[in-house]
């Protein structure tokens, strides 16, 4: 059963930051904020997971606890220097307060029987472990003066996948397939967050792609730049170095649109990777053998169903042959580049 969570995900997003001036104190501001954010979401979301795990209310003093060590972070943060709202920890505190809650009650719902307690336990534990490593990722760059490690997003993002899987092994979960869901959701919530306590830029942005909005082939991406509202450009970000149809459909049509493959009138799982036809049955399009993951997400390598079906067990989730069938394994450099597609947003072109 899918989860209600899917009622209050977002779109992944494209993020960015700017470099920073001369004085770090800003960015010491910042990392330090961010830190106090993935500690308090990380102990709200602990506290859910026991009261899910013993069938019970939430406690509020776990709860109080948490939110006294963001609290504690941010005073630390704000002798730094400035940064963000000057006492903001009161307001970002009562939103990862809701946010937790909300994350609670998507993944263990009030109607979920005994045997979904565990399960969604772990689940809570495995969230608030990657928002803690998410808003690290950007307190590392923060602190740095530099554009935050894609790799540090996509790290935490593996692990959550590995997470929720590990998961649902076991029988009983109220909810299933909602590992993408609830990652977007996350990175939209931290991502404001960290919006909110980055300083002004000051210098020149740069765009770090770390996942995409739903948008159709060849349309706008939005983009959100720390420090500055969301705009819709596509000036900043970086051109593709991989093309889809010079450089990716002739890998699937040399190797993959086959008859009795995945070319033909029937192809295999109903993915016809035929020139023309793959592109529309490739991306943002849920895999049938494991439905949490799209065959391809753009801007997500990573949490593509398509590399785990070429690179061959073990994945985050896998089932029935490593791709080609009965054929050797495209080589490294040929997956490497359709993971390169795969980064850069999935592109049409």
């Amino acid at each position: 059963m899918k989860s209600p969570w899917l009622l209050i995900t977002a779109g992944a997003l494209l993020t960015a930051m700017t470099a920073l001036g001369a004085t770090d104190s800003p960015g010491r501001c910042a990392a330090l904020k961010a830190k106090g954010a993935g500690v308090g979401l990380a102990g709200s979301l602990s506290c859910h997971a026991v009261a899910a795990r013993k069938g019970a209310s939430v406690s509020a003093t776990c709860l109080d606890r948490a939110g006294e060590k963001l609290r504690r972070l941010f005073v630390k943060a704000e002798a730094k220097g400035a940064c963000g709202a000057p006492g903001d920890a009161a307001t970002i505190g009562a939103n990862i307060a809701s946010f937790a809650a909300a994350t609670a009650a998507g993944l263990f719902p009030a109607a979920a029987p005994d045997t979904a307690r565990r399960c969604a336990a772990k689940k809570l534990l495995r969230a608030g472990a990657y928002g803690r490593g998410r808003l690290a990722c950007w307190g590392q760059a923060f602190r740095a003066g530099l554009a935050v490690d894609s790799q540090c997003f996509a790290t935490a993002g593996s692990k959550l996948v590995v997470g929720f899987r590990a998961a649902e092994r076991k029988p009983g979960c109220a909810t299933t397939g909602d590992t993408s869901s609830v990652e977007d959701a996350l990175d939209a919530f931290l991502d404001e967050i960290a919006s909110s306590v980055n300083p002004q830029p000051v210098s020149t942005t740069t765009i770090v792609s770390v996942g995409t909005t739903s948008t159709d082939p060849g349309s706008t991406p939005t983009t959100t730049v720390v420090g500055q509202p969301p705009t819709t450009t596509s000036s900043t970000s970086p051109a593709p170095t991989v093309s889809f149809s010079a450089d990716v459909q002739p890998i699937f049509t040399a190797s993959c649109a086959l008859a009795g493959c995945h070319g033909g009138p029937s192809p295999e799982e109903g993915l016809d990777l035929r020139a023309g036809r793959s592109y529309a049955r490739l991306v943002n399009v849920d895999s049938r053998e494991c439905g949490q993951f799209k065959r391809v997400r753009p801007g997500r390598p990573d949490a593509s169903y398509l590399v785990f079906k070429l690179a061959g067990p073990p994945q985050a989730c896998f089932s029935g042959d490593r791709m080609p069938d009965d054929a050797p394994p495209l080589a490294a450099s040929v997956q490497d580049l359709i993971r390169t597609w795969i980064a850069e947003g999935a592109p049409n072109n």
